[in-house]
Parts: structure tokens; sequence; C-alpha cells
């Protein structure tokens, strides 16, 4: 029961683009305080302010994921919020090296970026919220092959992935930072301008590259609006025949 559960392909499709996704979220948490600190050379009143703006970012997208998810397909929005999220997170590296930014630590970079990481959080809590909206529909679509309500082995193993991935994400820093030859000890301001560049253009390209390929798995997810809705359909008809009235 367990292997018929697990190997339905619209989990497994999930869990390999939450394989991408969470360790990309690993990456960049483990990866901000240095990007804070010695790339954008955030002050401390800066910092105080970073919870607040990432805290803004996650409360939209609970109200733009069910909007969006609304109106199309969950698979194409999930994949659309991952790569315009991936646009976002890296904008500012992109107008750092286009050398239009204002300087390090000023006022008016940190009122700049602000905003971007604000729509940048929004994009990606956003496509969280829509992959979890699919592993329900995996769930029903499990029920209706097999008989049996699985949620348990679903979530267990999609929260069992983000842990891991998240550790993932904490040691390919660690190995990014060695590759970069990071210096020990390093101060603000102090670190040679070619290392921050190694350092944000290796960030792009990982990055980058897990973000398109998760966008890439969200798109071959097999429950569209359509299927949910006649599998719904199907459900209720075949409770009703059993003598237990549903409604929609």
């Amino acid at each position: 029961e367990l292997w018929e559960t697990v190997k339905n392909r619209g989990f497994l499709i999930l869990m390999l683009a939450g394989v991408c996704a969470y360790t990309n979220q690993g990456i960049s948490y483990a990866l901000s305080n240095y990007t804070y600190s010695f790339v954008w050379q955030f002050k401390s009143w800066t910092l105080q302010l970073l919870p607040f703006a990432l805290m803004l970012g996650a409360a939209l997208a609970f109200v733009i994921a069910p909007a969006v998810g609304k109106r199309t397909s969950k698979p194409h929005a999930a994949m659309a919020f991952v790569l315009a999220a991936t646009v976002f997170h890296t904008m500012p590296y992109w107008l750092r090296f286009a050398g239009v930014l204002p300087p390090p630590g000023s006022s008016g970079l940190v009122f700049l970026l602000l905003p971007i990481f604000v729509t940048a959080t929004a994009l990606s809590v956003s496509s969280f919220i829509l992959g979890a909206s699919m592993m329900a529909d995996v769930v029903e679509d499990s029920e209706a092959r097999t008989g049996r309500r699985s949620e348990g082995v679903y979530f267990a193993g999609s929260f069992f992935v983000q842990k891991c991935t998240s550790g993932l994400g904490i040691m390919i820093v660690g190995q990014l930072l060695d590759l970069v030859s990071f210096p020990k000890g390093a101060k603000p301001g102090m670190v040679p301008v070619a290392v921050i560049d190694h350092l944000t253009l290796a960030f792009i390209l990982i990055y980058g590259s897990l973000a398109i390929l998760a966008a890439i798995l969200f798109s071959k997810f097999p429950f569209g609006r359509t299927e949910h809705e006649a599998r719904l359909e199907r459900m209720i008809a075949a409770a009703e025949a059993e003598g237990a009235p549903h409604s929609p």
C-alpha cells in the first residue's frame, strides 16, 4: 500500500521540484549573511528592517497565490512564480554588475533593494503555497485510484524533502565559499571585489539552474483544473451512490 501511494506520478514530480526549490531556499538563507554584510554592507538599522520586509512579502503571498490559482492552472502558476521569483532574487546582483546601484551601505541602496526583496519573497512563497495545494490534488488522485486517504504519507514526504534540502543548501554554500576562496575572518568592505564577483556570479548560476529545473518539473505536473473538477465529480457521484450525500 505504501508503494502504491508514493509511486504516484504527481507526487514524484512534486518531490523532485521540491528538492530544487527547497535547496534554493537553503542556499539563499545560508548565503544571506554574507550578501547582507559583504556585498551590500548593510548597517545594523537595515538588518532590523529586513525581517519586516520578508514578513510583508510572505503576507502578500497569501493573497496573491490563491487569487492567481483560481484564475489559471496551479502548475502553470507555480512555474510562473518560480521563474519570476528567480528574476527578482538575482536582479540586485545583475544591477550591481551593471554598475547602476548606489554605493554599498548607503540609504539609497537600502530603499532600492527592500521592495525587490519584498517582491521576491512574495513570489517564492506563492510558489510554495501552490506546491502544497498541488499536493492536496495528489491526495485526491490517490484516493480515486486506491480508495485510501493518504495525506499523512504525502505530506510527511514533503516535509522530509524540505528538511533534507535545506541542509543541502547550507552544505552547497560552504563549498561555494571555499571555491571562491572567501577569506576567513573577513570584515565588510575588506573583501576583494573579485571574490565578491565570483561569489555572486556562482550564486546566480546555481540558483537560476535549480529554479529553471523546478519550473520545468511544475509544468509536467499531471493534474490541472479540468482534471481536478472531473475527479471531484466522480468522487461525489461514487459517494452518493453509496448513500452518503455530498455537495461540491
